[in-house]
């Protein structure tokens, strides 16, 4: 079988916990990730990239909300689906 999945490892920006229906929340995580290179002459470039990421479980938002941190490394495993 054919999976969309991915795994970012980086630093956690902004977390927002929004309610849906029937008392359930979700959470938003923007997550900074990074890339360096040397170039030619020898210098190191970096770009730094910012994914928003949506976490709809239970188990997982609740350890969102309390253990989670602005600045704390994070290693998400997910499955891809696209939005429009």
């Amino acid at each position: 079988m054919d999976r969309a999945q991915f795994e970012l490892i980086g630093n956690v920006g902004k977390i927002e916990i929004k309610p849906i229906k029937d008392s359930k929340k979700f959470a938003l995580i923007s997550l900074a990730t990074s890339e360096r290179w040397k170039t030619e002459s020898g210098d190191w470039n970096e770009k730094s990239y910012w994914h928003r990421v949506a976490i709809f479980a239970p188990a997982k938002v609740a350890l969102i909300e309390t253990a989670v941190q602005k600045g704390a490394r994070l290693r998400l495993v997910g499955q891809i689906r696209p939005g429009s």
